[in-house]
């Protein structure tokens, strides 16, 4: 049921192939077996991630960090773990618990945009965790708390669009981090004020703009 309900079409037993790119670096020493076990680590991670089974994930990401503390890939997958999470419960917090869950998930992608600059995955972890600061907030204070340290409305969408132009390492059955960036990057001009005002904070709200990634997003992402 759960591939039907991601890959239409698709027959029982089928067969997943995992792929590799190879990049040329000076020789390091390697071991095969924590390798290995990275990978299947951040595997099971992403399947208990859409069963919501947050405390395990939260282990297999920690686990994956001790063999791989270098990596991004678990940085971000722990930033999108803990904004599932609060999201699954923010009706029970208040807005100031919600914003530090975020401001959390936040610090974990910076992690992951400091190991790796030039990947998409922590731009958009990011991008989505520092703008529900602001959509969380509940008052005008709280909200102020989003746009300090330079990370405005402009640097949102700078954010956003990086995710989406920069290469991108996740895909799992029909998702992918481009898709997921073009439908954030939708939803932030869709949201975002078209007034006068917002030329004081370098960018602006555009629904034409919004409708044309929307439909980006869904023909790269139908399933969505």
């Amino acid at each position: 049921e759960y591939l039907a309900t991601y890959l239409p079409g698709t027959r029982l037993p089928c067969e997943r192939t995992a792929r590799y790119t190879v990049r040329r670096r000076e020789g390091v020493h390697a071991d095969p077996k924590a390798l290995a076990r990275f990978d299947a680590a951040l595997l099971e991670a992403t399947e208990l991630l859409y069963d919501a089974r947050f405390s395990e994930a939260d282990i297999r990401l920690r686990e994956a960090m001790s063999l791989r503390p270098e990596d991004p890939a678990p940085y971000w997958m722990m930033a999108r773990l803990l904004y599932l999470a609060l999201e699954g419960r923010a009706s029970e917090l208040s807005p100031a618990e919600r914003i530090a869950g975020y401001e959390a998930a936040e610090a974990w992608a910076d992690q992951a945009v400091d190991r790796a600059p030039g990947r998409s995955e922590g731009y958009l972890w990011q991008a989505i965790a520092h703008g529900r600061i602001a959509t969380s907030a509940g008052s005008l204070r709280l909200a102020l708390r989003g746009w300090t340290g330079g990370r405005g409305p402009s640097w949102l969408e700078a954010t956003l669009r990086k995710a989406v132009s920069l290469p991108e390492d996740f895909r799992f059955f029909g998702f992918s981090t481009r898709g997921d960036a073009l439908h954030a990057l939708a939803q932030f001009y869709r949201l975002a004020p078209t007034g006068w005002y917002m030329s004081l904070v370098g960018t602006r709200g555009d629904l034409d703009r919004a409708i044309e990634l929307s439909r980006e997003a869904v023909a790269l992402q139908p399933v969505r």
